[in-house]
């Protein structure tokens, strides 16, 4: 029992893990990208302030949506529009 109790918390750290790395490679590649287009130190630095000045605007509401509506419907929703999008960006 008491390795049932550790299996599921480690997958979980392992899997979020491998996200955050992903996320960080992400960021990098876009930054080169940025910055290969522009040649810019400003636009680069420009997607790092995106991010907070988006969680500031967008944060307060955000919470209050996600205290109304189901989350599992909600989250099942943004899945696939995600997907959506992610099938139709290489038309553009």
């Amino acid at each position: 029992m008491d390795s049932l109790n550790l299996k599921f918390p480690i997958i979980y750290l392992f899997t979020v893990g491998i996200a955050n790395i992903g996320g960080w490679i992400y960021l990098l590649a876009i930054n080169l990208m940025v910055l290969e287009e522009t040649g810019s130190a400003l636009a680069v630095s420009a997607l790092y302030i995106i991010k907070p000045i988006t969680q500031l605007l967008v944060g307060p509401w955000a919470g209050s949506v996600i205290d109304r509506v189901s989350t599992k419907h909600m989250m099942v929703t943004l899945d696939v529009i995600r997907a959506m999008l992610i099938l139709i960006y290489p038309f553009f």
